[in-house]
């Protein structure tokens, strides 16, 4: 498996200028538009998804682990595994939400997290209730490395996903950038 540290833009989160000079590259990778998840792309991504994150092995290829912020019990890799109490937790998606959240029958998990959010915590600086969304930039929500994730805000995470792709100027005034 590759793993891979820091997405392509090399930022784990954008100011809104930033957002503007990677929007149509965001855009372009973001395949879906209106409702998400489209159940083809959920059935494609699911199995693959389970399988990397299912794997048992003790370290995968260039894998690196680190403690979530204010916990002692969770580990996340940059493969976007889990460990709790030093044991890999297996990931599913049940719902089939399109995301994998922890497996169910693990006692002491707290099951209700998506993993992304995870990683995101861990990788990315994300706390609750900091104003940013969690984007999945090829749009495979099981896809949980933390080179597949970038924060954004909720204006950019919405321009992303619009069947509409904005011009620059119309950009600006959505996110209400200044023309310099």
């Amino acid at each position: 498996m590759i793993v891979c540290a820091m997405n392509f833009t090399g930022k784990t989160k954008l100011t809104n200028e930033e957002f503007m000079d990677f929007y149509e590259e965001l855009w372009e990778k973001t395949s879906h538009r209106g409702t998400y998840p489209q159940k083809s792309e959920i059935e494609k991504n699911k199995a693959e998804g389970e399988k990397r994150y299912n794997s048992l092995e003790k370290e995968l290829e260039n894998e690196m682990w680190q403690e979530l912020p204010n916990s002692k019990s969770y580990k996340i890799s940059t493969a976007g595994r889990v460990k709790y109490n030093d044991k890999i937790i297996l990931q599913y998606d049940t719902e089939k939400t399109g995301y994998l959240r922890l497996d169910k029958n693990e006692n002491g998990v707290d099951h209700t997290v998506t993993v992304y959010t995870l990683v995101a915590k861990a990788f990315l600086g994300k706390t609750e209730g900091d104003g940013y969304d969690v984007h999945h930039i090829i749009n495979n929500g099981y896809d949980n490395r933390p080179c597949n994730l970038i924060l954004l805000t909720r204006e950019q995470h919405n321009a992303v996903h619009s069947e509409k792709k904005y011009t620059l100027d119309e950009l600006r005034n959505i996110l209400k950038v200044p023309i310099l």
